[in-house]
């Protein structure tokens, strides 16, 4: 059987008034940007690499999963190569992903986002071969959307800016359609 190719999502039509925050990588921890969060029950869907979450002590990954408590964590590849590259296994950086977040998180992520933002993934003669490859791991979607600043501070500014013209956080995955 042949898996469905996954949905590439750029941008989502809504009548709702709403916003997507989302955050890749996972280098950088901030205790005060996870509490921000829980304490607002603000959704954000997290594109964790595996690297950061391995690499860094036992409190920095609990930390992603705390940002992530009314979101999911999402696979951003095990190592963050990018998946255009000639020399990428892009089987092992999207699939063993998906293994090692099942047995993490308790689920196996429906949502990719390549690293690098979209990269060259739009352009890249690589792209139905990416494309492939994440569906035959269970990928869903390939999300291309991208949230620039990591910190708390950042995203409070982000929360109040769309507030004041009454935008509301919601989660990304309510909003992506059915499959």
């Amino acid at each position: 059987m042949v898996a469905r190719k996954p949905a590439v999502v750029d941008h989502i039509k809504t009548k709702d008034k709403v916003f997507f925050i989302t955050i890749d990588d996972g280098w950088y921890r901030q205790k005060a940007l996870a509490d921000w969060v829980v304490k607002r029950k603000i959704p954000v869907t997290v594109f964790l690499t595996n690297q950061a979450r391995t690499t860094m002590s036992v409190d920095h990954s609990r930390c992603f999963t705390k940002v992530a408590s009314f979101g999911t964590v999402q696979n951003h590849t095990m190592t963050h190569k990018s998946l255009a590259w000639m020399n990428t296994n892009r089987k092992r950086e999207i699939c063993s992903a998906q293994s090692v977040y099942g047995k993490s998180f308790g689920y196996r992520p429906w949502m990719l986002r390549p690293p690098f933002g979209d990269g060259y993934f739009n352009l890249h003669s690589r792209a139905r071969l990416i494309e492939s490859v994440a569906a035959s791991c269970g990928i869903e979607y390939i999300v291309l959307m991208h949230f620039e600043g990591d910190t708390q501070a950042n995203m409070a500014r982000l929360v109040r800016r769309y507030a004041a013209v009454g935008l509301k956080p919601a989660r990304l995955e309510n909003y992506l359609p059915k499959r």
